[in-house]
């Protein structure tokens, strides 16, 4: 038998079990987690006996975290060589402050559930199960991770000395950096259509002057000048009535100027009325006559 184990038998009734939990609203993170101590095998046993204990409630497993798990690995060692049993450690920290000074800095659910005087897994569970308070923290569905530890102390008052301390969030580890973004390749130039040009107008095209038309004007008929027959012939019906005085009493001075004036008549005539050659000027419009 191991020393102060027959201390822990008598003391079994009076065994102080302390539950305490604590519960935030935000979620911060942490450094990266640090690595835990092996479990041996009556801390992985607790771990399994939880977990069963949960499971039959509807509730997830837990998870060992490395961080929770050393701060539990040093608060068993701290009561077990300085022979005390309670939520305050040594140094006068109570959980949470120690669980920052570990690392654990979440704001989210956190609490511990302490046994001391037994060494068996099955023990320690069964003990915490029949308090109501400890049995809330192996049931509370916002814990989602948990560390166990168990130490012996020689010269303490109860030789074993277990701590679990439980959270809500896992260490985070940051993820690696995403890989630096390759320039995506420039798009395809799109080609530009040529800028519409109007049609070249073509000069207007003059239109065409129309020459005006020659009016035909009437061609004067050249008079043929009269013979001195058809003087005669167109005077004689005339001659026969009249008696010419002439001047110097000449018949052929008097003829001759009854022509010219016959012609200058008729010429002048022709040219203002548009007559024809065929009309005559009667006598009496040539000279004054004396008409017998």
């Amino acid at each position: 038998m191991k020393p102060g184990e027959g201390v822990a038998r008598r003391l079994r009734k009076l065994l102080l079990l302390v539950p305490l939990a604590v519960a935030a609203l935000a979620i911060t993170f942490a450094d990266a987690p640090r690595p835990a101590a092996a479990l041996d095998g009556e801390e992985t046993a607790v771990l399994d006996l939880i977990n069963q204990h949960r499971a039959a409630n509807g509730l997830g497993t837990l998870s060992i975290n490395g961080t929770l798990n050393n701060a539990a690995r040093w608060m068993s060692d701290d009561m077990a060589n300085n022979n005390y049993f309670s939520h305050t450690d040594s140094q006068g920290r109570d959980p949470f402050v120690r669980l920052a000074d570990f690392g654990y800095t979440y704001n989210t659910w956190k609490g511990e559930n302490l046994a001391a005087g037994i060494d068996s897994a099955q023990e320690a569970f069964d003990l915490w199960k029949g308090s109501p308070g400890h049995n809330a923290n192996m049931l509370n569905p916002n814990f989602t991770v948990i560390g166990i530890a168990r130490s012996y102390g020689a010269s303490s008052t109860f030789g074993w000395y277990w701590s679990t301390d439980f959270g809500g969030q896992d260490d985070y580890v940051p993820p690696p950096p995403p890989p630096a973004p390759t320039a995506a390749p420039a798009p395809p130039a799109v080609p530009v259509p040529p800028a519409a040009t109007a049609p070249e107008t073509p000069p207007p095209t003059p239109e065409p002057t129309i020459a005006p038309t020659a009016q035909p004007t009437d061609t004067p008929v050249p008079t043929k000048a009269p013979r001195w027959q058809d003087i005669a012939t167109l005077a004689r019906p005339w001659w026969d009535q009249l008696t010419v005085v002439s001047r110097d009493g000449s018949v052929l001075r008097s003829v001759s100027y009854l022509a010219e004036r016959y012609m200058e008549g008729n010429r002048a005539r022709l040219g203002q009325a548009g007559g024809s050659a065929d009309q005559l000027i009667l006598p009496e419009q040539l000279w004054p006559t004396t008409f017998s």
